[in-house]
């Protein structure tokens, strides 16, 4: 095997030594194996991860060829630059001159398209990340008639804080399951055997997707008794309008993510959709002249 060919395997090995290490660490987390997709997602985050170092890394070289400082240390050599010989002549120190300036130039260059890189990279991070929306959106859609189908605009989201007791139902199962339904108009009378009210205290933030143009819920998300639930959403009410669940359409949550990390999604959705309304009401009351 040549050098590079084993300098190769060598960064694959370690890639895949940190692959395996992370896939560890998250079935920890969650308690159990990850399946393929899931797998595949953290494949697909560490060679993110490890692009990422590699562009910092060069960068850092690249200022230090150039005596730039980086991390409060100076790269650049101590003291003046050396005393050109008496006897160079004038055209011998031009032509090293040139050639400081163009591999300079050339560095300088270089450094730009990688900041560039870096810069588009550092913007996508700046955009909430929504896809579980997008994931929820898609299969949604999958569900309706091709004419039916609904955009991105259509999907409202309702945010829900300091909810009282009579809101979430917490349902056990007879095999010892625990589920949470929201339902505007079951009263204590509708519960069912295995069904209790979530007293007030338990409850924090709600977020439900509902499909604006049916006036159907599509998936909830809550965080009960400080951990993050999924929500069966049967009927709820926002802004004088009643969403009710269709068993044909209902979607749920995607279960191959952890609920953390799709109640961020859900927050930055819900995020973005106030700053769109809020962007249309200024539009809407500039008057002009």
């Amino acid at each position: 095997m040549g050098i590079w060919e084993n300098i190769k395997a060598k960064r694959e090995a370690k890639k895949q030594q940190e692959i395996d290490e992370e896939i560890e660490r998250i079935e920890q987390i969650k308690g159990k194996r990850l399946n393929e997709k899931g797998k595949e997602k953290i494949v697909k985050n560490v060679e993110n991860r490890r692009t990422r170092r590699g562009i910092r890394n060069t960068i850092i070289a690249i200022l230090g060829s150039i005596g730039i400082v980086v991390g409060g240390q100076s790269l650049l050599t101590d003291g003046n630059e050396g005393k050109q010989p008496d006897n160079k002549t004038n055209m011998e120190m031009d032509n090293e001159n040139t050639t400081s300036t163009t591999k300079r130039d050339e560095y300088l260059q270089e450094l730009q398209d990688l900041s560039q890189y870096q810069d588009l990279e550092d913007s996508q991070k700046e955009i909430r990340d929504t896809r579980i929306i997008d994931e929820i959106l898609k299969m949604y859609n999958g569900n309706l008639l091709e004419q039916a189908e609904i955009d991105k605009d259509d999907l409202g989201i309702i945010f829900q804080d300091h909810v009282g007791e009579g809101h979430i139902i917490e349902k056990h199962s007879e095999d010892g399951e625990v589920s949470y339904i929201e339902n505007a108009s079951k009263t204590t009378e509708d519960l069912q055997a295995g069904e209790t009210w979530v007293e007030s205290k338990d409850i924090g933030h709600i977020y439900v997707l509902v499909d604006n143009e049916n006036n159907n819920t599509v998936a909830g998300i809550g965080a009960i008794d400080k951990a993050y639930h999924e929500i069966d959403v049967e009927q709820i009410r926002a802004n004088g309008i009643v969403y009710e669940k269709n068993d044909q359409t209902y979607i749920g949550l995607p279960e191959e993510y952890e609920l953390q990390y799709i109640d961020e999604n859900f927050g930055n959705y819900f995020q973005d959709r106030q700053e769109k309304v809020k962007q249309e009401q200024k539009e809407d009351n500039e008057i002009e002249f």
